[in-house]
């Protein structure tokens, strides 16, 4: 079936990392022993069924009352069980892939790192917000210029104790990236995949943890999980099947608002989930904003 058929409208979408992020997939027999979610590539990612959960709670607890159910229904999609269209969800949540991370710096303390692939992706979903929406909006840095872009010039930097930087070129698309992330630190992307994924792997944090009894002796462990630093920016799409459930989705996560505006938003905005789990441990806390483009 033809995207046009099926979905009419979308909102581009980021997700910045906040307190420590884990969307796990149980435990594996590799180095780590509790990963995060990653794509067939090997970036981190967060799936869709993640971010759709957390969003559904934060709008049953806004519509709470009345025919709140219904409503949920008509906008989430009711029982699996039940295959009625008129149960299927007019809302659909797109994977959120890696656009950004932070990296450790020599002489800024840490900057945000991007890649070529990673930007494709952005395109990739803008590409499908532009035919839905008749966009023309892109994001298309000129790798041609050097190896390495970056939103400023930041001299000869060392990133993650490893990569020597070098000569870089200034880039207004990659500062238009850092303008709409609203980024406080240099944006730096790489032309070269293999070294971007490398250092993505780098800055990933890996936490060592035991069990305790009782008595304060271990029970089970050592352990090591995987988090996703704070920080880290996901790029997503959230597609409709009419402009009712886009207004309500926007209305629930402030999307709707201009960056002037949000300091003045409702107390019925849901800008900050929780995603992954541990929430009791303050993990996993990240806020979702309008892509501006």
């Amino acid at each position: 079936m033809l995207l046009e058929v099926t979905y009419k409208y979308a909102t581009p979408v980021y997700i910045k990392v906040l307190t420590p992020l884990h969307p796990g997939v149980g435990q594996t027999l590799g180095s780590v022993d509790l990963p995060v979610q990653r794509d067939t590539l090997g970036y981190p990612i967060i799936y869709s069924s993640s971010i759709k959960g957390a969003i559904r709670s934060a709008y049953r607890k806004m519509k709470s009352g009345g025919n709140s159910n219904n409503l949920e229904r008509k906008i989430f999609g009711g029982s699996e069980e039940t295959v009625e269209e008129t149960n299927q969800s007019k809302f659909s949540v797109l994977d959120a892939y890696l656009l950004t991370i932070p990296t450790r710096a020599l002489n800024n303390v840490y900057v945000y790192l991007t890649s070529d692939f990673l930007i494709q992706r952005l395109n990739m979903y803008l590409e499908i917000y532009n035919i839905l929406m008749r966009k023309s909006n892109y994001v298309k840095p000129d790798f041609s210029k050097a190896e390495v872009l970056a939103s400023e010039n930041i001299g000869n930097e060392f990133l993650a104790e490893s990569y020597q930087i070098g000569k870089n070129q200034q880039d207004d698309e990659i500062l238009k990236i850092k303008k709409l992330l609203q980024l406080e630190k240099p944006l730096v992307a790489l032309k070269n995949d293999l070294i971007a994924k490398a250092l993505i792997d780098r800055s990933l944090m890996r936490i060592a943890r035991v069990k305790l009894n009782d008595n304060k002796t271990v029970e089970a462990g050592p352990w090591t999980e995987e988090y996703i630093p704070p920080y880290s920016y996901f790029i997503t799409l959230f597609l409709y099947k009419d402009e009712e459930t886009m207004k309500e989705i926007e209305q629930l996560l402030s999307l709707n608002q201009s960056t002037e505006s949000k300091s003045q938003k409702s107390s019925t905005s849901y800008q900050y989930i929780f995603i992954g789990g541990k929430e009791t441990t303050g993990k996993g806390l990240v806020k979702i904003s309008r892509f501006g483009v």
